[in-house]
């Protein structure tokens, strides 16, 4: 049974309210991102992979994102979703087979809580920045740079040939 969450004359919710577990598009964006990503990871290594998902990232954002026409936004909202749902599996895969089993639940748990986090606050910011009209170029241009910023700082910490699950010199 459907309930309808919006009372008589209310108008119903958005459905980005109702989140991504309500929408079709994104769940078939979470199975395509599950069926690509090991194909990937396969292929490319994960690393690779995770680099490939913050280009693919900041090319929607610049690409896409900046023109705001309908039929952009939703191309920038399709390979986002993907990109993001991609890094994500990379990370958690890293996550549990690099962390020894005595702590991993911990790690995982605190890490996952860290994305979480990281992701509300992110969206809090751009609701708070962007103007009534719904339209920042300079918005999407700081979204998109900050994924290369992600993929220079991913890529620097690959080449200083760091273990994974090991901290960076000079940051313990």
């Amino acid at each position: 049974m459907r309930v309808d969450p919006a009372g008589p004359g209310d108008d119903p919710p958005p459905r980005q309210a109702l989140g991504p577990a309500h929408d079709p598009a994104d769940g078939a964006l979470l199975v395509l991102a599950a069926v690509l990503t090991p194909l990937l990871v396969a292929r490319l290594g994960r690393p690779a992979t995770v680099r490939l998902g913050l280009v693919v990232a900041a090319a929607a954002q610049l690409c896409f994102g900046v023109p705001m026409t309908m039929v952009t936004v939703l191309a920038a909202a399709f390979l986002l979703s993907l990109a993001g749902q991609t890094i994500k599996l990379c990370l958690d895969a890293e996550v549990q087979t690099s962390i020894g089993d005595e702590v991993r639940g911990r790690v995982f748990s605190l890490y996952d809580t860290v994305f979480n986090v990281s992701y509300v606050v992110a969206t809090v910011v751009a609701a708070m920045l962007v103007p009534d009209d719904g339209q920042s170029v300079a918005l999407m241009l700081v979204a998109g740079a900050v994924y290369l910023l992600g993929l220079l700082g991913y890529q620097l910490r690959i080449a200083a040939g760091t273990p994974a699950g090991q901290p960076a010199q000079g940051s313990t």
